[in-house]
């Protein structure tokens, strides 16, 4: 069995990091019910372990290219399953709130996650052990360690909550933003970034609920904008693409015209003459 831990704790930036470690063929028995008083972050590298976050919870079979959040105070049950040895990762912390465990796609409710970025991951994991003798001359570089080992957490982890309720409130902040963003010339992965969720899954989902791509949904946007202003306002064709964010009145009359399949000045004039011509 191969083991390294992080003794004392180290704090930085509002986080206490009390403990942290590397176990390989830990067979070892059941731990818990026990609560801790901080959270503790567990990536399984390989093996299989049951958790349970409560005794009152139903157990989750947790394995290779999975991690799991435990919160503060919960009495969790761990219990490696003995016919297949188990390696992990684990790092134990304080914090003011469970933004972390959220930034990772975790939650109460759904405390597992999965990650397919192994190699990356465990290489960030040693460097963040590795970089604790060092911590106190540099304790920027182990921050860093630590930042990294999150992002890297969170690159491939399915970000969302996929309960109807969930993905309502993900489809309104997309297009809340996309709104607020029509001045300007807004890119899907600043979009997904802001949500904090994959760029490929979001486009499929989002997809799937207008029948647009993400992009496309935004182009409607501002040529549905276009048209306001067109049809209420004395701004030319080529004021109305600059407030739009259009590199030029050319770009933007190619774009609508493809997507409503008529110019922006014909779609004007046949607004004002029916405007016109009513009794």
């Amino acid at each position: 069995m191969l083991r390294k831990y992080i003794t004392p704790s180290f704090m930085t930036d509002g986080i206490t990091i009390i403990d942290a470690g590397y176990e390989s063929d830990a067979r070892k028995p059941p731990i818990g019910p026990k609560p801790r008083g901080h959270f503790v972050l567990h990536v399984i590298i390989a093996g299989k372990v049951v958790f349970q976050s409560s005794p009152t919870d139903a157990p989750i079979t947790v394995h290779g290219g999975q991690i799991y959040a435990m919160y503060p105070n919960d009495s969790a049950l761990f219990k490696p399953l003995m016919d297949e040895p188990l390696e992990q990762f684990f790092i134990g912390f304080e914090a003011k709130n469970d933004e972390i465990i959220r930034y990772l796609g975790l939650s109460k409710n759904n405390p597992v996650q999965d990650f397919n970025n192994l190699k990356q991951v465990s290489r960030v994991f040693n460097k963040l052990i590795d970089s604790w003798n060092y911590s106190n001359e540099d304790k920027f570089n182990f921050m860093h360690n630590f930042y990294s080992l999150l992002s890297a957490l969170h690159a491939k982890a399915n970000i969302v909550d996929t309960t109807k309720s969930g993905l309502k409130d993900i489809f309104f902040k997309a297009v809340q933003y996309m709104e607020e963003n029509l001045h300007r010339n807004m890119t899907i992965g600043e979009l997904t970034d802001y949500l904090k969720i994959d760029r490929s899954y979001f486009s499929k989902i989002f997809k799937k609920q207008y029948a647009l791509s993400p992009y496309k949904y935004y182009l409607r946007l501002k040529f549905l904008k276009a048209q306001t202003m067109l049809t209420t306002t004395n701004y030319t064709v080529t004021e109305i693409s600059d407030k739009l964010g259009f590199a030029d009145v050319s770009t933007f009359s190619q774009a609508y015209t493809r997507f409503f399949h008529r110019r922006p000045t014909a779609y004007k004039r046949s607004i004002l003459s029916k405007k016109y011509d009513k009794p």
